[in-house]
């Protein structure tokens, strides 16, 4: 959503020496690296154009902070400039099909009152700062860049869901494929899913499956058209996670999911298309939620 309902959420931070309190003014997931960085004195370099900021003076109860914008863009299934939106500490402008609206959250904070017409001037303002923003998002392209793996330093990496394509009749759980949501609808050969990786150096991981399946069937892993057949003949299930919300949620629900060694592989250096299917026709499809490589040391 890009109404403070879907992006607005609470965020809390653990740091030695400080005690509780609470910063109201609005930050982003961009500073957490900023932050965190700052605090262990580590410098970040420049060429890595980190977008967000530290947010450590005003953890230490510096106010004086020059306001800026943040942005908000979906893509829903197919590129476009909208929907989109953009607010400050004051103001919330969203862009939607056919619509716009500009709210002033610090008097309208549940958007109640549009005040598109009487503060023109101010929309235009955001909206230009919103299409400068999207231009440089996407200058490199559209594409996502290739996922990074075989970094000495980063011993675990996971490969859920959300960060792979799907082709055939391969969905997701959840339908949008929000950050917790799972793969569905293998039926035969044509339906799979691929992540595009880059081996940044040759490594070999133990490899492990997030998966639940109601029947036996045998998985196809495919690393650079190279096959390799899997078999799996027991039942594995995912166990669901309790909640404690108060209204149905429109999206999945969490659960504990079994990991499945699927053994030592060795990847090379370069780029990787690493794709997972079924060998055979099958009307109980595996639920599949992502991939684990752990690094085995020689």
């Amino acid at each position: 959503d890009l109404d403070e309902g879907g992006v607005r959420v609470p965020f809390f931070m653990k740091i030695p020496k400080y005690g509780p309190q609470l910063v109201k003014l609005w930050a982003a997931h961009i500073d957490i690296l900023p932050t965190l960085a700052d605090f262990l004195n580590i410098s970040v370099p420049e060429n890595l154009e980190i977008h967000g900021k530290s947010l450590k003076p005003l953890i230490d109860g510096n106010y004086d902070w020059e306001d800026r914008y943040f942005f908000t863009h979906h893509v829903n299934f197919k590129f476009d400039t909208i929907p989109g939106a953009v607010r400050d500490q004051e103001y919330l402008l969203t862009m939607k099909n056919k619509q716009k609206e500009l709210f002033n959250l610090i008097e309208d904070p549940s958007q109640k009152h549009n005040i598109m017409e009487n503060e023109l001037t101010k929309a235009a303002e955001m909206e230009g700062q919103y299409l400068i923003w999207l231009k440089k998002m996407t200058e490199r392209g559209i594409e996502p860049p290739l996922i990074q793996v075989g970094h000495q330093a980063v011993p675990i990496v996971e490969l859920p869901a959300p960060d792979g394509k799907r082709f055939g009749s391969v969905a997701f759980q959840g339908e949008m494929g929000w950050a917790n949501d799972w793969f569905v609808g293998f039926q035969s050969q044509e339906d799979y899913v691929q992540w595009d990786l880059e081996v940044v150096e040759g490594m070999t991981y133990e490899v492990f499956l997030q998966m639940s399946n109601d029947s036996p069937f045998t998985l196809l892993l495919s690393l650079n058209n190279e096959l390799l057949e899997i078999p799996f003949d027991e039942v594995n299930t995912a166990e669901l996670v309790p909640n404690q919300d108060r209204v149905p949620r429109g999206e999945v629900e969490e659960y504990i999911w079994p990991e499945l060694p699927l053994g030592k592989i060795k990847f090379e250096k370069g780029e990787l298309n690493l794709k997972l299917g079924i060998a055979e026709k099958d009307d109980n499809s595996p639920s599949i939620k992502g991939l684990i490589f752990k690094k085995v040391s020689l």
